[in-house]
């Protein structure tokens, strides 16, 4: 089974892919703003953005390397590594779908030509 090529026979199916895509999104972003950002914006500001690249270049490790999580790994204790392993997983699969939902709206041979006929 193939995906079509138009939807109602006018509308290229990117179009659609990507009109869904930007009101799913602001949608996103229009209920995190009002359940998040508000409540965040009501409190006291920190004074945390001196040294903004320094900040971020520090976050790296914490974010991908997941040193907090590691910190406590020892034989008895592998949930970290467990953690560690969803997370990147999850990640590749989130990236891999996005390359070829998207990639493939746009340029149907897209994933034929990455992947190949033997994959």
């Amino acid at each position: 089974m193939a995906p079509p090529d138009t939807l109602f026979g006018d509308i290229p199916t990117w179009t659609g892919v990507y009109a869904t895509s930007a009101v799913a999104f602001g949608l996103s972003a229009l209920l995190m703003y009002h359940r998040v950002f508000k409540l965040v914006l009501l409190g006291k500001r920190a004074g945390r953005l001196d040294r903004p690249l320094r900040r971020f270049i520090g976050a790296i490790p914490l974010a991908f390397g997941q040193t907090k999580v590691l910190q406590s790994v020892s034989f008895r204790d592998r949930a970290g590594l467990a953690h560690v392993f969803i997370l990147w997983g999850f990640l590749s699969f989130v990236f891999s779908y996005l390359v070829f939902v998207y990639g493939d709206a746009t340029w149907r041979p897209f994933s034929k030509t990455i992947l190949t006929e033997t994959g």
